[in-house]
């Protein structure tokens, strides 16, 4: 007995357009057509490519895929050594100015945790133990 044909319609469409967007790398006809099968979709690759949404989907991840490489390319360029002497000097000088902010950034947190664990000790409260915002002391009226 043969088996009525299915038709490619939307909970398929779907679950196509599903494995495309799955795919890390860039997707090939035939591994999304490996995986439909896999999945039970009994489709051949013609009917699977006729579909506009399944189009659409593998047009959209090509070209994701393709601007994830060109940024990863952008940051490869910029990095590297420098060329020439000013360049180094440049570069030297980014690192110092760096250097300075998180030397100012580390010793506010260094201050901030300080002023913490006072707190800490006045309200009876382990430093490691704190999971919610301690209350801010009240303030007393003046009459």
């Amino acid at each position: 007995m043969v088996e009525p044909r299915r038709i490619l319609e939307g909970p398929d469409v779907k679950l196509i357009v599903a494995i495309i967007k799955g795919f890390r790398k860039k997707p090939t006809w035939d591994a999304i057509v490996a995986k439909a099968r896999k999945k039970g979709l009994p489709f051949k690759l013609r009917a699977i490519q006729r579909q506009p949404l399944v189009k659409a989907a593998y047009e959209s991840k090509v070209a994701d895929i393709r601007s994830c490489r060109e940024d990863r390319a952008a940051r490869h360029s910029e990095g590297g050594r420098p060329c020439s002497r000013a360049d180094t000097k440049d570069l030297l000088s980014e690192y110092e100015a760096r250097i300075t902010d998180l030397t100012n950034q580390n010793a506010q947190l260094a201050e901030q945790l300080h002023w913490l664990r006072q707190r800490c000790r006045r309200e009876n409260i382990e430093v490691a133990e704190i999971n919610r915002p301690l209350a801010f002391p009240r303030v007393r009226e003046q009459s």
